[in-house]
């Protein structure tokens, strides 16, 4: 080589219009490769909607355990669910927790057995659909229970009452919580311990009488399950902490006024709160 720099002195002995042709067709290759990209990442995130999630369901007459439960274990969709206090209780309960084996083989059985399941009172459900987006499924699930309406904030589903609700929480969902921090690798039960004891829950008992249940719901195993490193969350209303909690450990949460017959008998009203 002989030390000049060759591509200077080849453009600088070309015509002046040649130079002006090649910068405007740089300027279009840099536009192009711009939109390329561009539309690649809104790909992207839609993909990741999960409201665009495929789904297949074919279910006539099941209860809702059935339905959430095909969505949380079959296709990894969280949901949260207010219940109405004119709701029959075991119409919307399900199981809130992906499915977990214990290390003496001890698991919730999945798919619930149909002699297993529960006959509903108010709501069933059969659905019908072959590669749905998520958003079909939820349309089609809402259609059966005219009472509730469903939102997502892309990436967890919530369904809420559209108009008969208990105040109590009300209050509790939009109450500010400053921070939430579980212990490293917590069990999920133990999650869900320490959410009770978050200052501001602990003061709506207090100046409120908001008193939310410590009890768990039957016997599952699940949420015995492990989750990795440590649950740090900032300042967020009660129902944002709950989803994100929900998008970490996946499954669901479901909050409704408790019906226990003991406390129904001296007039006692707690929230029942699992995850």
């Amino acid at each position: 080589m002989d030390g000049l720099d060759h591509g200077s002195i080849f453009a600088c002995s070309r015509p002046a219009y040649e130079n002006g042709y090649e910068g405007a067709l740089m300027k279009k290759v840099t536009l192009l490769i711009s939109i390329i990209l561009a539309v690649g990442i809104t790909t992207a995130f839609s993909q990741n909607d999960i409201r665009d999630k495929r789904v297949t369901i074919h279910i006539t007459e099941a209860p809702f355990s059935v339905v959430a439960g095909t969505l949380i274990q079959d296709f990894d969709v969280p949901i949260g669910l207010e219940m109405s206090p004119l709701t029959p209780v075991d119409d919307l309960v399900f199981e809130p927790n992906l499915s977990y084996t214990l290390p003496d083989g001890s698991y919730m059985k999945w798919p619930i057995p149909k002699e297993y399941w529960h006959k509903p009172k108010k709501y069933s459900f059969s659905l019908d659909l072959d590669n749905a987006p998520l958003s079909d499924v939820m349309n089609a699930i809402i259609k059966q229970m005219p009472e509730y309406r469903w939102e997502s904030d892309g990436k967890v589903i919530n369904i809420l009452p559209i108009s008969d609700r208990d105040d109590r929480i009300i209050k509790l969902l939009a109450t500010k919580i400053e921070k939430f921090e579980s212990e490293v690798d917590p069990r999920i039960v133990n999650v869900r311990l320490k959410f009770t004891e978050i200052p501001e829950i602990q003061s709506l008992s207090t100046e409120d009488g908001i008193r939310i249940s410590d009890r768990v719901e039957g016997g599952s195993t699940n949420g015995l399950r492990q989750l990795s490193g440590k649950l740090t969350f900032g300042t967020r209303a009660v129902k944002e902490l709950l989803n994100s909690i929900l998008f970490v450990k996946r499954g669901g949460w479901i909050v409704r006024m408790d019906r226990w017959p003991e406390n129904e008998a001296i007039g006692s009203r707690e929230i029942y709160l699992d995850f």
